[in-house]
This record gives structure tokens, sequence and C-alpha cells, in this order.
């Protein structure tokens, strides 16, 4: 990238010599999105927990979502989970939900609950511990993660 001293310079020699410059040579380059990258991080024997660290939400209050997906779907194909969204108080130790997501077995969403709850201490050893590990701390989960919901569905759910 170059300094914006030279693309400065460059602009005021180019209009002295009777240049236009387009909008394209004159923004900066656009931001590429964050994909999401879901992280396995818990597991009961009826769910797999995983975090979506791809967009994790940064400031005084810190936002992830987490997944909850069936271990043992009814029905070969059966893409329905639920998102559940977090905020955390990182520094305070603090959680609380804002909202539930609900999807259907071909995995659209099909309803979303917004409520954001108290916010709660969070207990050691914990779900939300170790959401919160992802979340304020930078942990991550050992590969292999996932790029959606159904590619951890389609895998095999492992």
């Amino acid at each position: 990238m170059k300094p914006i001293t030279s693309i400065v310079g460059a602009a005021l020699i180019g209009l002295a010599a009777g240049w236009t410059a387009t909008a394209q040579e004159t923004a900066p380059p656009a931001q590429a999105a964050t994909a999401a990258d879901w992280h396995p991080f818990s597991r009961s024997a009826a769910k797999a927990y995983l975090a979506d660290v791809g967009h994790i939400g940064q400031g005084e209050v810190v936002t992830i979502r987490m997944a909850r997906v069936k271990i043992d779907a009814p029905v070969a194909g059966d893409y329905s989970h639920v998102v559940d969204e977090y905020e955390f108080r990182c520094e305070a130790g603090q959680v609380r939900t804002v909202a539930s997501n609900d999807y259907a077995a071909d995995g659209v969403a099909f309803d979303r609950y917004e409520e954001a709850s108290p916010w709660e201490d969070i207990p050691a050893r914990s779900l939300d511990a170790y959401l919160k590990a992802l979340a304020c701390d930078g942990d991550r989960a050992s590969p292999p993660t996932w790029p959606s919901i159904k590619a951890f569905i389609d895998a095999g759910r492992p």
C-alpha cells in the first residue's frame, strides 16, 4: 500500500497537469467482509456447541454468536439448529444473551426472539466461561473449524 503522502502528491501533480482522477483511483481499497468461522468448543450427549469467531464484535461490550446443533439428527440432511447471540463485559466477567434464532430443517431461519437478559457473573468451568475465552481472550478451538453450520452438519457433526 502506498503511503498517503505519495497518493496525495500524485494527485496534486496530476491535477497540476490537468488530469482528472476517477473514484477507483482515489478511493481506498474496500475491506473484505469477514467470513464465518465456527469453532466447536463444547459438547454434551445431545448437542455440539460452536462459536463464530469470524464475527466477534469488539468494544466495551463484546458480541459473539453461538450455535447449538443436535448431535443425532432425526433425518439425514436435517440442518435445524439454534444460534444465540451473546454479549460479554470481558473485564467485569459478565454475560447476557440478547437474541436467539431458530433454523428449520432446511437451514433457513424461521424465528428470532430478541430480549436482552440481565447481566450475570460468569461461573467458572461453565459453557459461558468457555465462550468468554473465545470472545474475550482470543482462545481458539483446534481444527477443524467450519465455514458454516451446514458444513459442520455435512461433515457428520464431528
